[in-house]
């Protein structure tokens, strides 16, 4: 081969080699996992009230490392963009308008997540704000259709946001927790403007097409079709009737005149839609199964311990807890046990409300999903084999530092003065106590005779009841080591 012929060859190398890195420098992988090809503007929505019981006039939500998934990455762990650092909303100022709470440049490519964080919530109760807890401090939110981010042009997605907001407390001093939930969808390329580029702008809703569809295909909505309640059990039926699924978390028992706030009885428009108190009240956590379980088993000792266990435990179960219920189907949520109304030692001293269900008496059934909430009224009915005598309830109990907690409710028609606590050990533990009038519930604590083993997560105990004539009832089950 002649020196020429070497020379052009050697020329054509290295330019294919100077095309070859121009090439791969253009589709070079970011420190995101994913392909870089140009970047677009992207514009975040924000929409939507919450459900607030009454009383709520603002919840504030702070937010933090608000974050976009591009679909090029490899798996969820990879290719997320920040698109947020920090701000804070008002979700009671979103009524057929949307927020604009974020603006910023992304890599161009197809989006299909949206992930912040939740720093803090502040409700506004009768003109005073409350820091409110949530279940859920990390919240994703699928986007669907997936949106597509083009070179030098702008790009939106809008968050419907329709968390739930509880007051757990009273209405002279509540406790709030905000229950999350949310759904994202592409703003249509025909429908952006110039405001969704400035970052808390309001832009109005009303009148595009495009979010009535959205609106139409989001909106959760769920029905109660059959109910029955007496004092020892609880069936309620519901059904989803819109496009979308939603997760059914609560169930909530209230005495009409308990739910009112002021001395009328009789059912208010958009009743059934505000959540209820949860003081004066039977709260029931749905279970992945559909049957129901009393949420104050656990909040009771809490307050008794002064430990923070049980409510972590309750905010658990509020995320983790649920059923899920598809588009046009339906499902039959139950409990067999004594319904009660808690606190029992209050609702009993400061109201005259019967912790029971009261035969003949209407009772609004509430049930709560993760982004819908419906209500009825119903009549009491009789119990199914209704006891009298001797009978009492133990609504929740615990072990904490060498120290038994229990609350028992006297369910019975005998006056209650004393009891007896046995272990498997065989040691015991005998005391009177106040009297104890039907229907009233009273809180006994006593330290252990023993030391509790470390690792031990229950102790099995028989708790017996007695009246004043000497009979008695008892029950044997177990409790559980708290810490």
């Amino acid at each position: 081969m002649s020196k020429n012929t070497v020379a052009k060859a050697a020329f054509v190398a290295a330019a294919i080699a100077v095309a070859a890195i121009i090439a791969i420098s253009s589709l070079s992988l970011n420190k995101n996992g994913t392909q870089q090809q140009g970047s677009g503007t992207l514009s975040v929505l924000l929409t939507d009230p919450p459900h607030l019981p009454a009383n709520v006039t603002n919840v504030y939500m702070s937010f933090s490392s608000m974050k976009i998934h591009n679909t090029e990455a490899e798996d969820n762990s990879s290719g997320w963009f920040t698109v947020a650092s920090s701000g804070t909303v008002d979700l009671t100022k979103v009524i057929n308008l949307s927020k604009v709470i974020a603006v910023a440049s992304v890599p161009s490519g197809e989006y299909n997540l949206l992930r912040f964080n939740i720093t803090s919530v502040v409700v506004t109760y009768s003109g005073k704000n409350y820091t409110a807890s949530t279940p859920s401090k990390s919240l994703t939110v699928t986007i669907h259709p997936k949106l597509e981010v083009e070179d030098n042009k702008l790009a939106a997605t809008i968050i419907d946001i329709s968390p739930t907001v509880l007051n757990t407390g009273t209405r002279s001093s509540p406790s709030f927790v905000l229950l999350p939930a949310a759904h994202a969808s592409p703003v249509p390329k025909n429908d952006l403007s110039e405001d969704m580029e400035h970052e808390g702008r309001d832009v109005d809703l009303r009148g595009h097409a495009w979010w009535k569809q959205l609106e139409d295909e989001f909106n959760t909505t769920i029905s109660i079709t059959s109910e029955s309640l007496s004092s020892n059990s609880l069936s309620v039926t519901v059904k989803d009737t819109a496009n979308s699924s939603t997760t059914l978390r609560l169930v909530v028992v209230t005495p009409v005149e308990a739910s009112m706030p002021s001395s009328s009885h009789h059912q208010h428009e958009g009743d059934e839609k505000e959540v209820p108190l949860f003081f004066h009240a039977a709260v029931f956590l749905v279970e992945k199964n559909g049957s129901l379980m009393p949420v104050y088993k656990l909040l009771n000792i809490a307050e008794a311990t002064n430990s923070d266990e049980p409510f972590d435990e309750a905010m658990h179960m509020l995320s983790t807890f649920g059923y899920n219920l598809s588009s046009g189907q339906s499902v039959t949520l139950s409990y067999t046990g004594p319904v009660i109304l808690f606190p029992p030692s209050s609702v009993t001293s400061s109201s005259g409300i019967s912790p029971f269900i009261v035969t003949g008496k209407e009772y609004r059934i509430t049930v709560i999903g993760t982004d819908s909430i419906a209500s009825t009224l119903v009549n009491a009915s009789s119990a199914q084999g209704n006891t009298n005598g001797v009978s009492f309830y133990v609504v929740s109990s615990g072990i904490h530092d060498d120290r038994i907690f229990l609350l028992v409710l006297n369910t019975g028609t005998e006056t209650l003065t004393s009891y007896k606590i046995a272990f498997q050990s065989g040691q015991n533990i005998s005391s009177s106590i106040r009297t104890l009038q039907p229907g009233e519930a009273t809180l006994i604590t006593e330290t252990l005779p023993f030391h509790v083993p470390d690792n031990t997560k229950s102790i099995t105990i028989s708790l017996t009841m007695y009246t004043t004539n000497a009979t008695s009832a008892t029950e044997t089950f177990q409790v559980q080591v708290l810490g």
